[in-house]
């Protein structure tokens, strides 16, 4: 294995990197950290990430510092497009990474840029906020701790802003106040304190409507701290007369009764507190009696539940009857026999009072068990309430259905209790009463769903199986009873825990998907764009298992996709997710994910799925418009050399062919129709501009592409690609400078598009474009000679294989004829004139300067002669290409007058050999007319003079000089000679053939010892010492 196999990795790294030691590994690993260039974090140096993400609290500090001092920087400038990538990376790469120093760096960093964005903050908030929130409840304590600071500072900069995300934040803080770490309990105090800040500094911007639903399902969580939380907050808008709060008061009554029992004498204070404020202003106020109607029977029920006394051992039979104080006493022992006992106990007695039919008695207990036991502070209470609860439902059988509320809603209570053992029972006594309850316990489907999707990830093995064992029982309820179940309203809970992270609730989530996919009346794929993008996350999870079974569950929905009727909108906003996450995958990713299976996975997959979507015709009229997208995904697939992701490169390339040709399609089918609509205006800018950001950053073969698909779009689109033709001019002129002579020669294929498309003038035979182009091009030329060195011959040589070698020579000439830099002229026209005496390409020129037959190639004569006047040497073989021999002696005579250097002589060289090639066939074949090609033999004579007499040119030439016929003198008399050819005494030619063809050569003459003078004046002023007049030395 070479370097090249792996770069820029060395085969030497490579071997190391999959060394069978783990050390060797770790030492390669660090390596290719230190390899971590610039680019992959670009704004963000690869020393200032390395820094960011350092274990020590004081580097990632300056990090952050240096981060705030860039993005000031930007803000001054207003390069918005800078910050939002710097904060896509802070926030996808950092804050939501598995690596946990990744994580604090990025809370840390994003916290800095919000601070240096200020006001402009807002602009980012959607990459600012909700990435900080999914940290709260993070495993690691320090950065839960890092999360609340990061929070404070953003909502500092946002203020007003941050209140669209207030029930989000809201709901993460009344968890984090009870955290058992300190430190995050201050943080979130110091949070909750700038958010309550905040709300009554813009009281008329906060929707206490919107917060209602949230505060009535938070303000019946037991743990004191949360309570504390939630009656500060209530207290805090009811003394905001702008909130209103008394008119949500049915809603939070019943919570805060439950509140007003809490042991904690401050708690029961604060919300005494809290119920005078209340009806100090309900007296006050004018309320509609329907409140007072929903209070009072809030306030009834609560006085009859408060009858219970507070000691359990002060108990009386008549307390807790039909239970006596014994069997209460039984069920709420530590013994878990004791407890067993006692809940046969009750399952007998409520078995008799089933038999009766005194359901009125089993409420009671239902009551007793669920509202003094299972919700009770006690753990010995809460565990004896589930296990008794559990064997009231198997004993009351199908009518338990009667009392549902009192059996399934307090259980699922205790499945997040701290206790494990409590959230085991609390397992095993669901399961009981599902088994009983069946189809009934789908009316708690998404409660029930959102606890277990929580216990199969708890560290407890014994509540993990329990969780498990409801699930599956769960499965099967579902499957039995599959129409009554409504999975329309289950979609959103779904939707909301498809994204969560760990591995056992992934797993959980695809195994409850698979079913419900695999049941048709449930018709899943209608709502595949709701979880599709979800799942995608799911599909790069690290576990193999996990990735196998969400690949697994993508094939059943294709194959379900290609059979079925679907909607065309569905497909839609498949192919937008499809295109994202096929984008995403592709994106550089921190160190150690940038070849990542996973990623590979995620991006194969979404490529497939559009592949088969391009196949289906019902299709197509929906992802024409994602055009731009699909070639965004498809495009760096390209470039992708390695064996392990060919089969991306293979897909990639099949659906790139396939939008190839269904964009002909259109093009055929809207010029057939006369229609004038193909795709719309908007799909083409947005295609012209992925296409564009690709030839300009792709790599080689994604940029040949790109370059294609321009070419391709102005062949099948032509009308509409030109509005684009100025966009695309300086980025195609660019790629002339690139390595692959295959982008350079698309290019030139696009350029002769673009020449011939909308002539606005029949007799020409190309466009404006075509001038400007050639102009640039000689730019283009003069301002880079290495292109011209290297590429200039090529590039003109394609040219005229595209477009005709006729207007390609005259539009060159008659652009150079103004050059006002003559060196550049004479270079160029020496360039021109090799190729026009040597390229196969150019025969069809040569023949008609050759003949001269018309008044057109005279014309032609004309106008290359005088951009010829830049190189004596290419004017003369222009003579000789043209016949005009009488011309080129006197040209050579002329050359007494110039300076002859070392570089007239090679030129000479160069021309001597031309005339020894086929080109000049015709030429060697006049030396045999003697007599009428005597001007022929003194031009080459000539040239023989001005050769050194030791070069190969000048013997070569003088052999063939040697082979003309001596007999000269025989046949022709020196009358008849000098009436051929003279020369006056003014220098001037006599030519009688070149009359014919309306050639005013004396005026040629003048014009080229013009230009010739030009050059000498050039020369001078190029080689003048120019004394330097600045102070100093």
């Amino acid at each position: 294995m070479s370097d090249r196999d792996y770069l820029p990795l060395s085969a030497a790294l490579v071997k190391t990197l999959t060394d069978k030691l783990y050390e060797k590994r770790k030492t390669a690993a660090l390596e290719i950290e230190k390899m971590m260039s610039d680019r992959d974090y670009l704004p963000l140096s690869a020393a200032l990430v390395k820094t960011l993400t350092d274990k020590l609290y004081e580097k990632r500090k300056t990090a952050a510092l240096e981060i705030e001092k860039m993005v000031r920087e930007l803000i001054v400038a207003q390069n918005y497009d800078q910050i939002e990538r710097i904060c896509k990376i802070l926030s996808e790469h950092f804050v939501l990474s598995q690596n946990g120093n990744f994580r604090r760096g990025g809370l840390i960093g994003i916290a800095a840029l919000a601070i240096a964005c200020g006001k402009e903050a807002q602009r980012f908030k959607q990459y600012l906020v909700p990435p900080v929130l999914q940290c709260f409840l993070d495993n690691d304590p320090k950065v839960r701790y890092y999360a609340c600071e990061s929070l404070y500072n953003i909502a500092k900069v946002l203020r007003t802003v941050t209140l669209s995300y207030f029930n989000e934040i809201f709901d993460c803080l009344s968890k984090l106040v009870c955290d058992l770490e300190p430190t995050v309990k201050s943080g979130a105090e110091l949070c909750d304190r700038l958010l309550k800040d905040i709300v009554i500094e813009t009281c008329t911007q906060f929707e206490v409507i919107a917060f209602i639903p949230l505060l009535r399902e938070r303000i019946y969580v037991r743990n004191a701290f949360t309570r504390q939380f939630i009656v500060s907050w209530i207290s805090l808008l009811t003394s905001v007369p702008e909130f209103d709060m008394v008119q949500y008061l049915p809603e939070i009554m019943d919570g805060l009764f439950h509140i007003l029992g809490d042991p904690n004498p401050e708690i029961r204070k604060s919300c005494e507190i809290l119920f005078s404020e209340f009806l100090s202003i309900l007296k006050s106020s004018q309320v509609q009696p329907d409140m007072f109607e929903d209070m009072t029977r809030i306030l009834i029920q609560n006085c009859q539940s408060s009858d219970q006394l507070e000691n359990i051992k002060k108990m009386s039979d008549r307390d807790y009857l039909p239970l006596s104080a014994a069997l209460v006493k039984t069920l709420t022992d530590k013994l878990y026999e004791k407890r067993k006992t006692a809940a046969l106990e009750i399952e007998k007695m409520v078995r008799e009072l089933v038999a009766t039919q005194n359901y009125d008695q089993i409420e009671r207990i239902c009551k007793i068990l669920s509202e003094h036991f299972v919700l009770s502070q006690n753990g010995n209470f809460r565990r004896g309430g589930l296990i008794g609860i559990a064997a009231l439902a198997i004993a009351c059988g199908k009518e338990a259905q009667r009392f549902k509320q009192y059996l399934v809603p307090p259980v699922l209570q205790c499945f997040l209790d701290n206790d494990p053992k409590v959230r085991y029972y609390a397992c095993e006594s669901l399961y009981n009463i599902a088994k009983v309850l069946r189809t009934v316990t789908l009316s708690y489907f998404n409660e029930i769903f959102d606890c277990l999707s929580k216990l199969v990830c708890d560290l407890e093995p014994t509540v993990k199986s329990g969780a498990e064992l409801c699930d599956r029982l769960l499965k099967d309820i579902v499957i039995e009873t599959c129409t009554q179940f409504e999975v329309i309203a289950f979609i959103p809970l779904l939707r909301e825990r498809i994204y969560v992270r760990n591995a056992f609730t992934r797993q959980f989530i695809v195994s409850w998907i698979s079913l419900l996919t695999s049941v048709p009346e449930f018709d899943m794929v209608q709502y595949l764009p709701e979880i599709m993008d979800g799942l995608f996350h799911i599909l790069g999870d690290p576990n193999p298992e996990i990735r196998k079974s969400c690949e697994i569950l993508f094939s059943e929905f294709l194959s379900i996709l290609k059979s079925s009727q679907v909607q065309p909108d569905m497909f839609e906003d498949m192919t937008r997710i499809l295109i994202q996450n096929c984008q995403s995958s592709g994106v550089t990713l921190p160190l150690f994910t940038t070849i990542k299976p996973d990623d590979e996975l995620i991006q194969y997959t979404g490529l497939h799925w559009l592949r088969e979507f391009l196949n289906m015709p019902k299709c197509h009229q929906v992802l024409l418009p994602h055009s731009a997208g699909l070639l965004s995904a498809v495009l760096p697939c390209f470039s992708y050399d390695d064996d392990g992701r060919q089969n991306i490169r293979e897909t990639a390339k099949e659906i790139n062919s396939i939008l190839r040709q269904l964009i002909k399609n259109e093009s055929t089918k809207s010029i057939d129709n006369n229609s004038g609509q193909s795709l719309p205006d908007l799909t083409i800018t947005k295609m012209v501009e992925v296409l564009k950001t690709q030839i300009q950053s792709g790599a080689s073969l994604s940029r040949i592409i790109a370059l294609g698909w321009i070419h391709h779009l102005f062949e099948c689109l032509q009308d509409k690609m030109v509005a684009h033709i100025d966009v695309l001019f300086p980025t195609l002129f660019r790629v002339l400078n690139d390595a692959s002579d295959e982008a350079v020669l698309i290019v030139l294929q696009i350029f002769a598009l673009i020449s011939t498309s909308n002539r606005t003038n029949s007799e020409r035979n190309y466009n404006d474009y075509f001038t400007k182009f050639i102009i640039v091009l000689m730019d283009l030329f003069r301002t880079d000679r290495g292109l011209l060195e290297a590429r200039g011959s090529f590039i003109i040589r394609q040219l005229c294989m595209l477009l005709s070698p006729e207007d390609i020579y005259k539009t060159l000439s008659e652009t150079l004829a103004n050059e006002p830099d003559s060196h550049f002229a004479s270079i160029m026209v020496k360039i021109l004139s090799s190729i026009l005496l040597t390229s196969t390409e150019l025969h069809d020129l040569r023949i008609k300067l050759k003949n001269l037959q018309s008044i057109e190639s005279s014309n032609l004569f004309v106008c290359l002669y005088k951009t010829w006047c830049h190189n004596p040497i290419a004017l003369v073989a222009l003579c000789f290409l043209s016949q005009n021999y009488d011309h080129a002696c006197r040209l050579v005579q002329l050359f007494a007058e110039i300076e002859v250097t070392v570089d007239f002589l090679i030129e000479i060289d160069k021309l001597v050999q031309l005339i020894e090639s086929p080109i000049f066939t015709y030429l060697r074949l006049a030396l045999l007319d003697v007599e009428n090609n005597q001007t022929l033999i003194r031009a080459l004579c000539g040239l023989l003079m001005l050769l050194p007499g030791k070069t190969e040119a000048f013997h070569t030439l003088r052999r063939r000089l040697e082979c003309v016929p001596n007999f000269i003198d025989k046949f022709t008399s020196i009358d008849k000679r000098l009436a051929n050819v003279s020369i006056n005494t003014n220098g001037n030619e006599i030519i009688n053939d070149s009359q014919k063809k309306n050639i005013n050569f004396d005026e040629l003459q003048q014009y080229y010892l013009s230009v010739q003078n030009k050059h000498v004046d050039s020369k001078k002023q190029r080689y003048r010492y120019v004394p330097n007049t600045s102070d100093g030395v």
